[in-house]
C-alpha cells in the first residue's frame, strides 16, 4: 500500500508540473550609468547631507562628519564602477 501511495504522489506531481506555466526567465538588473561627480557637485551634496541633518535635529558633529565621509566614498566607488564598465565595454 505505501509503494502504491508513493507512485500515486509521484504521478499528482508530475500532473502538476505539467499543467504549470513555465517561469518567465528574471530579468537582468538593469546597469546604471554613473559619472564622476566633479568637486562641485561633491561640495554641494556635502551641504544637502549636512543641510538635511541639520533639520532633523541631529546634534551629532561626529555622525555628520561620517555621513559626509561615507556620502564621498559612495561617490569614488560610483566613479570606479563607471570607469571599469567603460573598460569592460571596451574589451
Amino acid at each position: 500500500a505505501a509503494g502504491g501511495k508513493d507512485e500515486l504522489k509521484q504521478a499528482a506531481k508530475r500532473v502538476r508540473e505539467s499543467k504549470r506555466k513555465p517561469r518567465a526567465p528574471k530579468p537582468e538588473p538593469a546597469e546604471m550609468d554613473f559619472e564622476e561627480a566633479d568637486e562641485d557637485e561633491i561640495a554641494s551634496r556635502d551641504a544637502d547631507v549636512l543641510s538635511a541633518l541639520e533639520q532633523l535635529g541631529e546634534d551629532a558633529p561626529a555622525l555628520r562628519r561620517r555621513v559626509v565621509a561615507l556620502t564621498r566614498e559612495n561617490d569614488t566607488l560610483r566613479a570606479q564602477l563607471a570607469a571599469l564598465r567603460k573598460q569592460l565595454e571596451a574589451l
